[in-house]
């Protein structure tokens, strides 16, 4: 388990309920926890809830993974939540084990946080300042006394939800992506048209509040580093309506003597997206396309313009509006995380890796003719292999591009807990630069570690391969707060593109 371990077990104690029902209100919770289970397991939240089984695991909350979401599992429970400190739900994870045996969660239970609802960011405040969280616990780690958890739930919704697809979730159960209905999430404020449950328990319909639309832009910034031998052969651009990131394949220095370099077509890819994604003056408004295709048709252009030999990955992101269009080739890809309430952030939506076997991705490629007639053309990729995304985003969402450095090095909930450290700290909001860094530096250093746990590891295994700890590789991330337009810390002008001599190095173009 992710974070920590689970042990046979005695059933925990059962708790009595310590407050009165007022202080509880009807809302339907996610549980969500990472776990490494073995074929035929299952897993289940059980606690005080009805809902959660009142402690008997075979009539708890089953929770459910697949084969592009493990070792992820969810579920979601309709069921009183507490909103008050007095109020008390409590629960644990439990394997069922194929055999029949019960694996309780050691340590004590854990204490569902007090859902905070509020229907304006006013009423918020009447709850007081809310006390700093602390460190998600891990498995293994017992909290301390009266220390509340938080890591495994996300409370979806202040209320419930009248279709369960307007529900958070951090993955899509299908083999394709699922985009999030973004326009009824809320991070401060509850759900707008959502069936409320007074404390009377009498049904009551909020209101919901039109608002006129916010024009958004992007507050970005990156940072790269090299391998410790070699050059980097990765290369990124931001502006303020747009990003990409793009991974040479170092597999092509074996081929230097026919002109060859993964890092300047890398870069040859980033400047022709840029350039193509920034340059519409002869599109009219009426003409302009969205930003899925935008991406794609940019994705195209920097395939055709390239006039360096390379092969490469490529992930290239556009704003138009409140929409983001996002165009992925490879193993190369995007994040979109979501304040919570709580102060922390939650994934959205993210990128499927495209490969065609294992550490094998799907790449634009250019070679000169006499390289060509030695590989044949025959399986090379092309621009419309690639597979684009649309997502709605609203002001405090921070979206991210990586190379596959960041991701074959650190889990999905590792940089999660690296940014919430970030964001939730009581100083300034964190930089785009900063929350870059220090993805790229943890993945670094575990690149490194020859014993990790690494995601890279973990699918070498699955495919028979023996590769233990990191991949030494380079990384690059772009970070990108999605602000209003007046935001003060969105004063980019122009386009920021990567160097190639030097990964600490930019440069700036103007459109």
């Amino acid at each position: 388990w992710t974070h920590g371990s689970f042990m046979s077990a005695p059933a925990p104690t059962s708790v009595t309920v310590g407050a009165a029902m007022s202080s509880w209100l009807h809302a339907d919770v996610a549980f969500s926890i990472v776990a490494e289970t073995t074929p035929g397991d299952r897993v289940f939240a059980v606690g005080t809830s009805e809902t959660l089984g009142a402690w008997d695991p075979r009539a708890a909350l089953e929770l459910t993974t697949a084969p592009e979401t493990y070792p992820q599992w969810s579920g979601i429970g309709r069921l009183l939540a507490p909103t008050c400190v007095k109020a008390c739900m409590e629960y644990k994870m439990v394997i069922l084990k194929q055999d029949g045996g019960v694996c309780w969660e050691e340590g004590p239970n854990r204490k569902l946080l007090e859902l905070h609802c509020a229907s304006t960011a006013a009423d918020a405040t009447a709850h007081g300042p809310r006390a700093p969280l602390a460190e998600a616990p891990r498995f293994g780690c017992a909290p301390a006394d009266g220390q509340q958890a938080h890591v495994v739930f996300r409370i979806s919704a202040c209320g419930i939800p009248r279709d369960l697809s307007t529900v958070s979730t951090c993955f899509p159960d299908e083999d394709s992506p699922r985009l999030i209905n973004s326009a009824s999430m809320t991070s401060s404020a509850c759900l707008p048209g959502c069936a409320m449950v007074s404390e009377e328990g009498e049904e009551g319909e909020e209101e919901a509040i039109e608002s006129a639309p916010v024009a958004l832009r992007l507050w970005a910034g990156a940072h790269r580093t090299a391998k410790p031998e070699g050059k980097c052969e990765d290369a990124y651009f931001f502006s303020a309506s747009a990003a990409g990131v793009a991974d040479g394949v170092g597999s092509m220095k074996d081929f230097t003597a026919y002109g060859v370099d993964a890092a300047a077509y890398a870069a040859d890819l980033m400047a022709g997206a840029s350039g193509a994604l920034h340059r519409r003056g002869a599109e009219s408004e009426a003409e302009a396309s969205a930003p899925r295709e935008r991406t794609a048709k940019a994705v195209a252009a920097a395939d055709a313009a390239a006039s360096t030999y390379g092969a490469s990955t490529i992930t290239v992101l556009a704003l138009e509006g409140a929409e983001v269009g996002v165009t992925n080739l490879g193993d190369s890809g995007f994040m979109l995380l979501r304040p919570e309430p709580w102060g922390g952030m939650k994934l959205v939506e993210r990128s499927r890796e495209q490969n065609h076997s294992f550490n094998t991705p799907y790449q634009l490629t250019r070679v000169p003719p006499a390289l060509m007639q030695k590989i044949g053309g025959r399986g090379l990729d092309s621009p419309e292999d690639g597979e684009s995304y649309l997502c709605n985003v609203q002001p405090g969402d921070l979206l991210l591009l990586y190379t596959d450095g960041l991701t074959d090095n650190l889990h999905w909930f590792e940089m999660l807990k690296l940014i919430d450290d970030l964001v939730m700290t009581p100083s300034e909001r964190a930089s785009p630069e900063a929350i870059a860094k220090a993805l790229v530096v943890a993945a670094q250093e575990r690149s490194l570690d020859e014993t990790a746990e690494t995601p890279f590891s973990k699918n070498a295994r699955r495919h028979r391969c023996d590769w233990p700890g990191g991949k030494v590789d380079d990384v690059t991330v772009v970070a990108a707060w999605v602000v209003p337009e007046g935001d003060a810390s969105a004063v980019l002008e122009g386009i920021t593109l990567s160097c190639l001599h030097d990964p600490a190095a930019f440069r700036q173009a103007v459109f």
